[in-house]
């Protein structure tokens, strides 16, 4: 368990660069994907893999705008198993297969679609379709500081192929 949340920690690390590229778990080497949600604030969703072949590691970060405030420091749920990935690959089909919901107050609507509990990070991350056709993803991370990032359709494609390449990476 511990070695699993020091991989899960050099993950992290490693994908903004301030740990060197070897670990003992093997060579963090991957970035799969990343978006900007296009807002005022861009978020930045990165899926990461690790290229040891015995400790397999899949993680979703979301940053803010501004990372040395602690309101917008970078969010991160981890999977270390292809089952723990396939609870998030199902959030994720379940949620582009659901169509928005249609805006009946002034702050929109949404759809809940599930949760994602990182029992090692102790991160939240809930999944939701709302009402501008988005896919919203909110991370919570053990500080209760959430952070959001929305998918937008334009992208859909493109997270769906990221998915699956992390999919293929844990077989299955």
């Amino acid at each position: 368990m511990k070695f699993r949340a020091f991989v899960a920690g050099a993950l992290v690390l490693s994908l903004v660069g301030a740990v060197p590229d070897r670990t003992l778990a093997g060579e963090i080497d991957t970035q799969v994907g990343a978006f900007s949600d296009g807002g005022t604030f861009e978020y930045v969703l990165g899926l990461a893999t690790s290229s040891d072949t015995s400790d397999k590691a899949a993680a979703l970060l979301i940053r803010g705008p501004d990372p040395s405030k602690e309101e917008y420091k970078r969010r991160a749920a981890f999977f270390s198993d292809r089952h723990q990935w396939g609870q998030f690959a199902a959030l994720w089909d379940l949620a582009r297969h659901t169509r928005p919901p249609k805006r009946t107050n002034i702050n929109g609507d949404s759809i809940h679609i599930g949760k994602y509990f990182d029992n090692a990070a102790q991160a939240l991350v809930s999944v939701s379709v709302n009402d501008d056709a988005t896919i919203e993803f909110d991370l919570v991370d053990p500080d209760k500081w959430p952070m959001l990032f929305r998918l937008q359709p334009k992208d859909f494609k493109e997270f769906d192929r990221d998915v699956k390449k992390v999919s293929a990476y844990f077989g299955t």
